[in-house]
């Protein structure tokens, strides 16, 4: 059964960021990095003993644009464009989403589909996205969606923490002694 829940937003940019806030604390805490007190595991591991499944969360990107479908009825289900969010925690059954549709409002949804590269090389898929973004930037003020691009590619970088995070983990990495320190006066 599809979850057909819907919250209208009167100030778009907002709960944009909202999304993308939750999107990169889930990331966050479900992907080792390089704190040492970790030792190479999750923050979620360490809090809960359980390994995460992120299967749901690597799915899609941040705000990438999808195919969902409205009102399925064999044969002829409604696919539509929309913008994903985020996962959609607490609501229906798994993988259920977070969309962001052309009328400005966020849906949760079961049936969102990644656009193939025949879709991207579409020129019908190619004029539905750029239609779909033309509706999203008529809600927002002036530019605030190119704002929004470039703060959420920075956002979503490898460069969270201020460092590469593709270095590798070294177990035999110790915590130096206080002497070894630099002297910072």
């Amino acid at each position: 059964m599809m979850n057909s829940m819907v919250y209208p937003l009167s100030r778009l940019l907002q709960p944009i960021w909202d999304y993308c806030a939750s999107y990169v604390a889930d990331i966050t805490c479900l992907t080792a990095n390089d704190i040492y007190v970790l030792h190479g595991r999750t923050p979620h591991e360490m809090v809960t003993g359980n390994t995460p499944d992120i299967s749901e969360d690597i799915e899609f990107s941040w705000y990438q644009p999808i195919f969902y479908y409205d009102d399925i009825r064999f044969p002829d289900s409604k696919r539509n464009i929309a913008r994903w969010l985020g996962v959609a925690h607490c609501v229906g059954q798994a993988l259920c989403y977070w969309l962001l549709t052309s009328a400005g409002q966020v849906i949760a949804r079961t049936s969102a589909q990644q656009l193939t590269n025949d879709d991207l090389l579409s020129e019908v898929v190619q004029q539905e996205i750029l239609e779909f973004d033309q509706c999203i930037e008529q809600l927002l003020p002036s530019g605030a969606l190119e704002n929004t691009r470039a703060i959420t590619d920075n956002l979503l970088s490898n460069d969270i923490y201020g460092q590469d995070c593709d270095e590798p983990y070294d177990p035999t990495a110790s915590m130096p002694e206080q002497d070894e320190l630099p002297d910072r006066t």
